[in-house]
């Protein structure tokens, strides 16, 4: 996938950690902490095995994807 597109309802715009984790998601040399960083907030403080479960199965792709 060449690109992606990030659509939403954001009147003042994305926040600056948003925009943080964009960027860092593309470093080569920062991604997989950007992405641990992300994984973590997405679990955090939920119960739900299939989520836990969902979250790692994206941690199988590489920084290209």
């Amino acid at each position: 996938m060449p690109g992606i597109v990030l659509l939403g309802w954001m009147v003042l715009g994305p926040p600056e950690p948003f925009l943080a984790a964009l960027q860092g998601l593309q470093d080569a040399r920062a991604w997989r902490d950007v992405r641990a960083g992300l994984f973590s907030i997405w679990a955090s403080g939920l119960d739900i095995p299939a989520l836990h479960a969902y979250v790692h199965s994206m941690s199988e792709y590489g920084y290209d994807m």
